[in-house]
């Protein structure tokens, strides 16, 4: 008993079933002995613990459905508040995404509000701009057609003082070409002159001179002896060509008994031919009435073709004893002499020292400029002595 109540103490929550049995074994006791005293006070005590166990169990179960209602209030009580934080939490959520949706959609709206003026804005700056291009388009544009106007007109002027130059220059060309044929003779001459003087060529030279002057002499109006002439002095050419050329080839090959005097019979027979000419022009009487002048054009023509060396050196000569060939006229200084004068027209003095007279110097320019109308007008007539058929338009 004493245990049990020990343990009803110490567990005062369990059922009464071990209460229940601690009285069955109470009353079994009874039975073997009811009257003894300390039975029945322990009885007494058993019954008084048993009706306190009761009452406790009793106050415990009214203690216990008292705390299981208040914790289900509690419960209740916090679902309910539960709810009402879910619902009032669910509502503030659902304004604030309201709010956010509103805000979203305003900022949406106002974006776009935005988004359409910054279009607009790029739009009327890319007109401006556009239009800016247009008109610096237009202002460049026009710029440079009147740099290209100006342009033009500037290279329009400088062609016309080019043009103007050219055919200035064109005017006076002939002259400068022909002063610069008569300053190249200067030279020719120079170079031939040990031809002229060498006792080694002297069979050659006298051979070279009875062509010229032998078949020159022997021209007529023949147009038969004309060719032969012709054909004959251009073979004397070629020949004096071909020996020159052997001559040279000894003195590559070491022969010392060949000298650079001996290998121009060429030049210098073109020279003489060009000199015996230019005596035969400027003879008196020449190309009068037998008309001499005419075979002896017609043969230098011929010639040419064959032997192109003739065509400076005999407008050279042409042109060194009679300037009014080329044509140019002497310029007068204010303070030159007669003499000069004189000179400068072309004529020649005598032995004597004196000038020529007006007349002879007449007659002698237009032998000599007869001369270079016959050549101009001579066949064959792709010749370009003294500029040819085209020389003579």
């Amino acid at each position: 008993l004493l245990s049990f109540s020990h343990y009803e103490n110490e567990h005062p929550q369990e059922d009464d079933l071990l209460l229940d049995g601690v009285t069955h074994l109470l009353q079994a006791a009874k039975i073997v002995n009811d009257d003894c005293p300390q039975y029945q006070r322990l009885l007494s005590e058993t019954r008084q613990a048993r009706q306190q166990l009761l009452q406790m169990s009793q106050t415990m179960e009214r203690d216990l459905q008292s705390a299981r209602q208040e914790a289900l209030l509690k419960r209740q009580e916090l679902e309910k508040q539960h709810q009402e934080t879910h619902a009032a939490f669910m509502l503030l959520l659902k304004r604030d995404e309201q709010a956010a949706e509103k805000a979203l959609k305003q900022q949406e709206a106002e974006e776009r509000a935005q988004e359409e003026a910054n279009q607009l804005k790029r739009g009327q700056e890319e007109k401006d701009q556009a239009e800016r291009r247009r008109v610096a388009d237009e202002r460049q544009k026009k710029e440079q057609e009147k740099q290209q106007q100006t342009l033009e007109a500037a290279q329009k002027r400088d062609r016309e003082k080019k043009d103007a130059a050219e055919k200035e220059a064109k005017k006076t060309e002939y002259i400068a070409k022909a002063k610069k044929r008569v300053a190249q003779l200067v030279d020719v001459r120079a170079s031939v002159a040990p031809f002229e003087k060498s006792t080694n060529v002297s069979r050659r030279r006298l051979k070279m001179k009875k062509t010229v002057k032998g078949k020159l002499n022997t021209l007529s109006q023949d147009v038969h002896k004309i060719q032969t002439v012709a054909t004959e002095v251009a073979q004397a050419i070629q020949e004096a060509r071909e020996e020159d050329e052997q001559l040279k080839q000894q003195i590559r090959a070491g022969n010392r008994d060949i000298t650079d005097e001996m290998i121009r019979g060429k030049r210098y027979l073109v020279d003489l031919l060009a000199s015996d000419t230019m005596v035969r022009a400027q003879a008196e009487g020449f190309n009068g009435t037998r008309g001499d002048g005419f075979p002896l054009a017609n043969m230098l023509a011929m010639i040419s073709t064959e032997c192109k060396e003739l065509l400076p050196i005999l407008a050279a000569h042409i042109y060194t004893v009679c300037p009014t060939a080329i044509p140019a006229l002497p310029k007068v200084t204010k303070n030159e002499s007669e003499d000069e004068l004189m000179e400068s027209l072309g004529m020649t003095k005598g032995k004597d020292g004196q000038y020529e007279t007006f007349d002879r110097f007449m007659a002698r320019t237009e032998g000599i400029i007869s001369l270079v109308a016959d050549i101009m007008a001579s066949n064959p007539p792709d010749h370009l002595l003294m500029g040819g058929h085209e020389g003579a338009t």
